[in-house]
């Protein structure tokens, strides 16, 4: 998990899944891990899932209720259908990012 990472309510991250390759099925009671990989200055909204194996780039915004797998590129904002919307302004993120203009969880200056 990076620096300055905001994570609201009620969101739950995996790191680790059943392992349906084991000795029984659907599954065994044997689980496969996968590290969840967060950057600097991430926003994740409330009641977001974030499945085992993921990454999330620096500056990721990630929307209310979205369901997030794979890499996630810096500077992604992600709609809570899981895709990639847009991108931030990297200008404007940089030049925040170099006057170490950041904020608290609820948006005041630290």
């Amino acid at each position: 998990m990076g620096d300055n990472v905001i994570i609201s309510r009620n969101v739950v991250i995996y790191s680790h899944s059943h392992n349906y390759e084991g000795k029984y099925l659907p599954f065994d009671n044997t689980y496969k891990y996968k590290p969840v990989v967060i950057e600097n200055n991430v926003w994740i909204g409330m009641n977001v899932t974030i499945a085992p194996g993921t990454y999330i780039g620096e500056g990721c915004i990630i929307e209310k209720g979205a369901r997030i797998f794979g890499k996630i590129l810096p500077f992604s904002i992600v709609g809570s259908d899981g895709r990639i919307i847009k991108k931030r302004n990297i200008k404007h993120y940089n030049r925040l990012k170099e006057q170490n203009k950041f904020a608290d969880d609820d948006g005041n200056p630290i």
